[in-house]
């Protein structure tokens, strides 16, 4: 699948990809969270040289949680990115009328996305889009406590929680001995966790325990196969995957490599063969669980 001309020709006139080596000839330039934390030093940019000028933003978000980059992110972006979640959502078989509890940080795309509530400019964020209810826990080990609460009064179906604090939220479980949760999805950015740890907690919980990957510094998020460990479904038409070698001028087929993410669809902010943290390879063709499309395999960690 190749880059739109369009995107690819942004690209050219933002600050990011013109630093980029010159020896590079699209489309195979790519760059890491380090490039764009050089880039906002350098250039005395928030937004690490993506943010294309043609499209003034209306909210101004935090990239990703330990790094000083901004989105700047127009009203058409967030509801594509809306959607793009509440895609995921419905791979994962939340519908109407259900309560979707999160503990987690504000900023993480899996709760700034979901509701209109929690975002100046969004018109419908996935709850909405799906009429859901969203509760959202704040992602601090010390409110595991709420977290339990949540769970015990307003009984979610589905529990998105960040993979750092299951740990505290299974200590303050097992003091109150609460089991109601329908449905637990982990996420953890850029630092996917192993399938022994995910069966682990789904026996500690005594309910099914799913990851969704997610790389929070291309606003990517990708649902998981609902048979094949370690494997992820990718929105086709929000994001280009690819697999890099050592050599950046080089795309890997069916190998193991550094995963490259382009995201498709937003436009006031560029996100072109961003590097991120994880390693996989991609399938072409029909899945076990019966999608069709790319699919993302993740290099397990045990």
């Amino acid at each position: 699948m190749d880059l739109p001309d369009c995107l690819i020709a942004t690209a050219c006139r933002v600050a990011l990809y013109q630093s980029l080596p010159k020896r590079l000839a699209w489309p195979h330039c790519s760059h890491t969270a380090e490039d764009l934390e050089a880039a906002a030093v350098a250039r005395a940019d928030p937004f690490g040289g993506r943010h294309d000028i043609g499209y003034p933003p209306d909210v101004l978000i935090q990239a990703a949680r330990g790094l000083s980059i901004y989105w700047a992110l127009t009203a058409r972006d967030l509801s594509a990115l809306s959607t793009v979640l509440a895609a995921s959502w419905t791979s994962l078989g939340i519908t109407a009328g259900q309560r979707v509890a999160f503990y987690d940080y504000a900023t993480s795309p899996m709760v700034v996305f979901s509701s209109r509530a929690y975002v100046p400019h969004l018109a419908a964020g996935a709850a909405d889009i799906l009429r859901c209810l969203p509760i959202c826990n704040d992602g601090l080990p010390d409110l595991a406590d709420r977290c339990v609460h949540i769970l015990e009064y307003v009984r979610p179906s589905v529990l998105f929680i960040d993979a750092e604090l299951m740990n505290p939220l299974l200590r303050a479980l097992d003091s109150r001995r609460v089991r109601t949760i329908a449905q637990v999805v982990v996420t953890a950015d850029e630092h996917p966790v192993g399938s022994k740890q995910i069966r682990e907690w789904g026996t500690l919980l005594g309910v099914k325990v799913r990851q969704a990957l997610r790389a929070d510094a291309a606003l990517f998020v990708a649902p998981p196969c609902a048979i094949e460990s370690m494997t992820f479904h990718p929105i086709e038409d929000a994001y280009r995957i690819e697999v890099l070698s050592s050599d950046p001028e080089k795309v890997l087929t069916d190998e193991v490599g550094r995963i490259a993410i382009s995201n498709l669809a937003i436009k006031s902010s560029v996100v072109i063969r961003y590097v991120t943290d994880f390693e996989g390879m991609i399938r072409e063709g029909p899945c076990k669980c019966g999608r069709a499309g790319r699919r993302l395999i993740v290099t397990d960690v045990g």
